[in-house]
């Protein structure tokens, strides 16, 4: 008994978040799905691209799958989510484009028993190598601006933001120091969509992409030690927890055999 009980919670605390993640994916499908019987295209697109970038890339489920299974199937499923978007748009069956959607969902729930949770390999990751990653992409964008294509380097900065600094864990690794620094480079990001936007000039665009990196870099050289403090002290109060839970599972045995001898 005290082997399932323990088994049940490492279980329990496993599995929450993906699954929470699965959640919002599937309820995001949902409503895009009775958009589009109202005939609601627009809003049935949008639907689709908040669940691919809120529920699947922004929570970090596409980077585990990819770390985990492989980026071959991480990347299969964002296929699936381009099936969809196409689909709407040619003004499919509903039928049909359920068919789709039920697939991709599919495709997602079948790779969550394979998945682990926890920051079990945050400190190993080098954050210098993950900003160096981001600020090349961010240059492409810059190119592509420069090209007269802003769309599209608007996009290329909302996927930069959303594959690398989120789903490398750099977001969740810079919390770890401080809410308030995790904020402002967030911000940064949203600082160069917007000079995108206003049609902001080169020299301004560069300015803004030399800022991230050197506080990219800064927050990198700080998250080293203090990211080893921090887990080892999320850690051992875990650790804690859960002697404690043993110990109260092993009284209340006890007690339902003492009750069972009077």
């Amino acid at each position: 008994m005290k082997n399932f009980i323990l088994v049940l919670i490492f279980i329990s605390c496993s599995f929450a978040n993906v699954n929470d993640d699965f959640k919002s994916i599937k309820e995001d499908m949902q409503r895009a799905l009775e958009a589009y019987k109202i005939k609601d295209i627009s809003n049935a697109t949008e639907l689709v691209l908040y669940a691919r970038h809120h529920g699947y890339r922004n929570s970090g489920l596409e980077y585990k799958i990819q770390t985990q299974i492989s980026k071959e199937k991480a990347q299969h499923i964002i296929k699936k989510v381009s099936d969809i978007i196409r689909a709407i748009q040619s003004k499919k069956d509903i039928e049909e484009i359920t068919a789709i959607s039920d697939s991709f969902l599919h495709e997602i729930e079948s790779c969550l028993p394979l998945l682990q949770e926890g920051n079990v390999n945050i400190v190993k990751r080098d954050w210098f190598k993950i900003t160096k990653k981001i600020i090349k992409k961010l240059n492409q964008a810059k190119d592509a601006y420069r090209q007269k294509r802003i769309k599209q380097a608007i996009v290329m900065t909302q996927d930069v933001y959303f594959d690398i600094f989120e789903g490398s864990g750099f977001e969740k690794a810079i919390l770890n120091l401080s809410e308030d620094r995790k904020v402002k480079a967030e911000e940064r990001f949203r600082e160069l969509t917007d000079l995108f936007k206003q049609n902001s000039d080169i020299s301004s665009i560069e300015l803004m992409i030399e800022d991230i990196n050197n506080d990219l870099n800064k927050l990198s050289a700080q998250l080293l030690p203090e990211e080893k403090n921090k887990m080892s002290n999320i850690y051992i109060y875990g650790f804690i927890v859960l002697l404690f839970a043993i110990f109260m599972i092993l009284i209340l045995i006890k007690k339902m055999k003492a009750n069972k001898t009077q």
